[in-house]
């Protein structure tokens, strides 16, 4: 196991702060994350990293809470492949 400090990309920075943001507003918790990326499918996801698949989960969570659609997310990402 590789212990050393490392460096964090500037987008999982912000993954991480919208996650922050959203938890203080008790839009989305802990165990929905969870739960969301729990539910994702291995062979969908086995290439992915760790805030790839935060995001997908915060994404998932506020279309399913309605605080996003996904014309909006479109919008703003561009269309699902």
């Amino acid at each position: 196991i590789d212990f050393t400090d490392r460096k964090y990309k500037y987008w999982e920075r912000q993954v991480h702060a919208v996650l922050g943001l959203l938890a203080k507003a008790k839009i989305v918790s802990t165990d929905e994350l969870r739960r969301a990326i729990e539910g994702m499918h291995e062979e969908q996801t086995k290439d992915i990293g760790y805030y790839t698949k935060w995001a997908i989960a915060i994404a998932q969570i506020c279309h399913e809470k309605k605080v996003l659609s996904i014309e909006e997310l479109e919008e703003e990402l561009g269309p699902a492949d």
